[in-house]
């Protein structure tokens, strides 16, 4: 299946920005980000997908569109 990361505040290392690409059927937000090289870093990030925020979990689906916001805190 193919999904698209349109937007990232961290670099991922062998996943191409705003380009389709392949991943297993089954693949979690949290899988794509460790593919990535992305692990445990996850805290201070914020993902969304089609447009809406998610989880780490969510499994991703063909055709999803990632964005990787950074969680900030200010006052």
């Amino acid at each position: 299946m193919k999904v698209v990361i349109e937007a990232s505040v961290v670099p991922l290392a062998g996943l191409p920005l705003g380009t389709s690409f392949e991943i297993p059927t089954g693949t979690s937000v949290r899988d794509l980000l460790r593919r990535g090289g992305i692990a445990g870093d996850e805290l201070y990030l914020l993902p969304a997908v089609n447009g809406g925020s998610t989880n780490f979990d969510r499994v991703l689906r063909d055709g999803d569109r990632i964005k990787l916001y950074r969680l900030s805190a200010g006052g």
